[in-house]
C-alpha cells in the first residue's frame, strides 16, 4: 500500500540556536502519526528545482498538537540545509509523505524513560516526552541532552517547564 503524501504550507520559520532551524506547518487532513515517527519530505535542488530527492525529519510535535513541528541541523552545503535556509519562509508549500518509523513508545508500557540526544536528534523525544505527559504525568522521565557548546542548546525552557 502507497504512503499518503500531502503538500502543507509552513505557518513558522525562525534560527533558534547556532546552525539550527524550527518550523511549523500546517497538519494535512486525515494526517496521523505516533510519536517518535518521522516523514520525508521533498528538497530540490536549489539550482535546479526539477532535481528533486526527499529527507528524513523526524517529528516534534506530539500527535494531539495541532501543528507538525520540525526542527533542522544545518549541514554546510547539505541539500535539505541550503533549501531551508535560502527558500523555506512562512507560506512556502512543502510535500511531504508519511509517517514513516517504528521508533515509538510501547502501549501501556509505564517504565522508567532516558532519552539521549545531540542537536537535532532531539525532535521525536520532544514528541515522546508531551504525549507521555499527556497520558501518564507521574511516569520517570531523564533527558540527556549534548551539544558542543552552549549556543548550539535549544529548547532549554521549554523542557524545564516540563519537568516542573
Amino acid at each position: 500500500m502507497p504512503v499518503p503524501s500531502y503538500i502543507s504550507q509552513c505557518i513558522q520559520y525562525q534560527k533558534i540556536a547556532h546552525e539550527v532551524y524550527e518550523f511549523t506547518l500546517q497538519k494535512p487532513e486525515g494526517f496521523s502519526f505516533k510519536a517518535g515517527q518521522f516523514v520525508l519530505f521533498d528538497f530540490p535542488l536549489i539550482d535546479d528545482e526539477s532535481n528533486v530527492q526527499t529527507r528524513a525529519f523526524s517529528i516534534a510535535s506530539a500527535p494531539h498538537e495541532e501543528y507538525l513541528f520540525f526542527v533542522a541541523k544545518m549541514l554546510t552545503g547539505g541539500r535539505a540545509s541550503r533549501w531551508i535556509e535560502e527558500k523555506l519562509r512562512v507560506g512556502s508549500s512543502l510535500r511531504l509523505q508519511g509517517p514513516f518509523g517504528n521508533f515509538v513508545l510501547k502501549e501501556n508500557d509505564t517504565s522508567d524513560l532516558l532519552f539521549i540526544a545531540t542537536s537535532s536528534g532531539i525532535a521525536p523525544f520532544r514528541s515522546q516526552v508531551l504525549t507521555v505527559l499527556q497520558t501518564q504525568p507521574d511516569r520517570q522521565i531523564d533527558i540527556v541532552f549534548g551539544a558542543h557548546a552552549e549556543e548550539d542548546l535549544f529548547w532549554l525552557d521549554e523542557f524545564r517547564a516540563l519537568a516542573s
